[in-house]
């Protein structure tokens, strides 16, 4: 292989496994569900805290990090702002807003409660998700629009902040948006991109080398671990603690990179990415219920955000792993190379440890 090749080599996997500052599940959903009366509609909105937070980190009055209860009031400063961007129109018509409860859910949710008085009934109601514009970029609002059985699931994002559905009076429901599932699929391959401890981990097992069905047992084990765990979590049956879950994913990228130093054969590896895919997973599922995202029907949706983290996964993947098997016949760097990218594995690992336990 060329010198210059391996010069983009190193710089893409140096990127790849360079330590972030922000959690690498920290990927950007809110949700609301939508009810539609003759009144008007109802707006249950979770969102969560440390989007809140990042807009304005002043209000962390305390400095651990969070948003607690006595920061609560200040918070509205901020707060109040971003849910009146939320605007409703029925046939037109403006819908005025009144921010009824706010108050802290569980684990990191911010649940807030709006009503918006509409005229009269309507054919249809338009909302446009106006704080998409000012949250955290590439978020993505997870939507129940409920004004006659069956509710319809939508998603908005910045791109796309507004969406259309049939009120009391209209003659038929529609389905769904069609473009949920793809945009779904979009917001699985953003977060395996920002996924840096995911990639760190991955390219830390395939860094030792080994016959090419190996390393595509290793990346298998992954998908499949890392699935397993993100629907046990989605629907509700398996929780941990989220702050163990992320210090056990660095301690598992640590554990790769030290183990670098002393195995030659990646042919039984699929044996542990197995078990440290599974807590990879309940790390991801970790992010979505941040938001209050367990037990809301939309199972079957969580299905395409799961296949747009493997299409990423695998997108990497094809560009990086012929080039890893090449440099694996070269000498050169497995005398050098393969210490140093391992080094800088575990260093990221121990940062990413320290940040999530005592940072």
């Amino acid at each position: 292989m060329r010198g210059s090749s391996k010069a983009v080599l190193l710089a893409v996997l140096f990127t790849l496994i360079a330590p972030s500052g922000a959690s690498a599940h920290e990927i950007g959903l809110s949700r609301g569900t939508y009810e539609v009366s003759v009144k008007g509609v109802r707006a249950d909105l979770t969102l969560a805290r440390r989007e809140v937070l990042a807009l304005s980190p002043t209000l962390d009055l305390n400095g651990n990090g969070q948003l607690d209860e006595p920061e609560l009031l200040p918070s509205r400063t901020v707060l109040d702002p971003l849910l009146t961007q939320l605007t409703i129109t029925a046939d037109g018509a403006p819908c005025p807003q009144q921010i009824e409860t706010v108050a802290l859910s569980e684990a990191d949710g911010l649940d807030a409660t709006l009503i918006f008085s509409c005229p009269a009934p309507a054919a249809s109601y338009t909302l446009e998700a106006g704080f998409l514009t000012t949250i955290t970029p590439g978020h993505r609002h997870l939507g129940t629009f409920a004004a006659a059985p069956p509710p319809i699931s939508f998603v908005l994002h910045r791109r796309s902040p507004t969406y259309t559905g049939p009120g009391l009076v209209a003659t038929a429901v529609t389905e769904a948006a069609p473009s949920t599932f793809i945009e779904l699929v979009e917001l699985g391959v953003e977060h395996i991109l920002t996924g840096f401890d995911h990639l760190a981990f991955l390219f830390g097992l395939l860094l030792v080398g080994g016959r090419l069905v190996s390393l595509l047992a290793v990346i298998t084990a992954f998908t499949v671990a890392h699935s397993i765990t993100l629907g046990l979590a989605a629907s509700g049956l398996l929780s941990l603690n989220g702050q163990w879950v992320e210090a056990l994913i660095a301690v598992s990228i640590v554990y790769v990179g030290v183990e670098n130093f002393f195995v030659t054969d990646a042919s039984k590896r699929w044996r542990l990415t197995f078990p440290f895919g599974l807590i990879h997973g309940l790390g991801f599922a970790g992010a979505l219920e941040d938001v209050g995202l367990r037990g809301v029907p939309l199972a079957k949706t969580l299905l395409a955000f799961n296949l747009g983290v493997e299409l990423g996964q695998l997108a990497i993947l094809a560009v990086v792993l012929p080039l890893l098997i090449v440099l694996q016949k070269n000498p050169t760097y497995r005398r050098f190379g393969l210490p140093v990218l391992s080094g800088l594995i575990v260093v990221s690992g121990v940062y990413w440890l320290w940040e999530r336990t005592l940072g």
